[in-house]
């Protein structure tokens, strides 16, 4: 019996652990969309960014910490995000609004972000930043 008690303690353990944020270091790409003359085109600047994924059952959420932004290093926080389960396996949170769309990557452990206006517009023309968030380790 005590070895059942001490087994079912290790399992409750275990799983709150699963509760903890999951931080790793992940390769950044922000494409900035620049208008000149009408014309719009992509520019990417590359850097580094820690990306923090908390697994609360309750609230599910990510963080990204030293973010380049126009050269500033700056931390954003995503609002709650929904979860979805695809039918080929993967897990996704996300969020969006007008201004700001946020997708995590659960199974593969990596965040698409993008500001702008209008988002939830298929045509999604006021689009201003895109970042990419992958290559964790």
């Amino acid at each position: 019996m005590k070895k059942i008690v001490i087994a079912m303690v290790a399992l409750g353990f275990q799983g709150s652990a699963l509760a903890y944020p999951y931080a790793t270091t992940c390769s950044v790409e922000h494409i900035i969309i620049k208008t000149h003359n009408g014309i719009s085109y992509p520019e990417v600047e590359k850097s580094t960014a820690k990306l923090i994924a908390y697994k609360d059952e309750d609230v599910k959420r990510v963080e990204v910490r030293g973010l380049v932004i126009k050269g500033v290093p700056t931390n954003i926080e995503s609002p709650p995000l929904s979860e979805f389960f695809h039918n080929d396996g993967f897990r996704e949170w996300s969020y969006l609004s007008d201004r700001e769309q946020f997708i995590y990557y659960y199974t593969s452990n990596w965040l698409y972000v993008e500001f702008g206006g209008n988002l939830k517009n298929k045509e999604k023309t006021n689009t201003t930043d895109k970042f990419l968030i992958r290559n964790c380790q």
